[in-house]
């Protein structure tokens, strides 16, 4: 499983200040909303991108959302000294 990345964009001339969700699959940028605090925006951005990959999983193999990895029961979020949050999911162990 992939660590997804998130960043914040500041404004510019042209755009506001936004998110950027990025893991070696790819990645997505999202408006930020200002009645989150930080912490809550970069995981709102972070579950947005799952949801993301898992619906296009979905449709393009079938099956439900729940079938794929990038539908987790929750995921863990740290903050690295760059400002950026690092999110990785929390999957139990198999007991197999």
């Amino acid at each position: 499983m992939q660590a997804i990345v998130t960043t914040y964009l500041p404004p510019t001339n042209t755009k506001p200040g936004r998110v950027k969700a990025s893991c070696e699959r790819g990645s997505k940028i999202y408006s930020w909303d200002h009645g989150l605090n930080p912490q809550a925006m970069h995981r709102l951005a972070c579950q947005n991108l799952l949801d993301a990959f898992a619906g296009l999983d979905t449709y393009t193999y079938g099956g439900t959302v729940k079938d794929h990895n990038w539908a987790p029961n929750g995921f863990l979020t740290g903050q690295i000294s760059d400002g950026r949050f690092v999110h990785v999911i929390d999957h139990p162990l198999s007991k197999e």
